[in-house]
């Protein structure tokens, strides 16, 4: 398993982009996959954010999570936070996302990373929360607006 940023792999952008819309926007209907391309491209950075990190098995994409700063807006007071888990079903259950979060927790510039706030299908809250509370002082997770 390779862990790295998108800032070394730009070629995934789009890739990512098409996940996070099959995933979470293509519900919302004002979203674009275009729209989606332009946010995911803004994260092709290695010491700000928002930043990407990559999981790679076999030079494979097989999972992403983005940090981002203050882009909560029901969540002013926390400043880095963690969004955009995603890991391909087939690769689910191999503690791809904890490596994920633990690298994006190691980044140098994230001094307070100690929430992770995520929007999550139904399915998925119970899964996020045991792993959130691994990771993170005060997770908050919160149902998607979009389902």
């Amino acid at each position: 398993m390779e862990i790295s940023l998108l800032a070394d792999n730009p070629q995934e952008s789009k890739v990512i982009a098409r996940w996070y819309y099959d995933e979470w926007a293509s519900i919302a209907p004002d979203m674009t996959i275009g729209q989606i391309q332009e946010k995911v491209a803004k994260a092709i950075n290695r010491d700000q954010v928002p930043l990407i990190v990559l999981a790679h098995q076999n030079n494979e994409l097989v999972g992403v999570a983005e940090l981002k700063f203050r882009e909560n807006k029901n969540h002013p007071e926390y400043e880095h936070w963690l969004d955009g888990l995603f890991v391909t079903p087939d690769y689910r259950g191999q503690g791809i996302s904890n490596l994920l979060i633990k690298k994006s927790k190691s980044m140098p510039f994230v001094w307070a990373l100690n929430a992770y706030i995520c929007s999550a299908k139904s399915i998925m809250l119970h899964f996020i929360r045991s792993m959130a509370s691994m990771f993170f002082t005060r997770p908050i997770i919160a149902k998607s607006k979009w389902l």
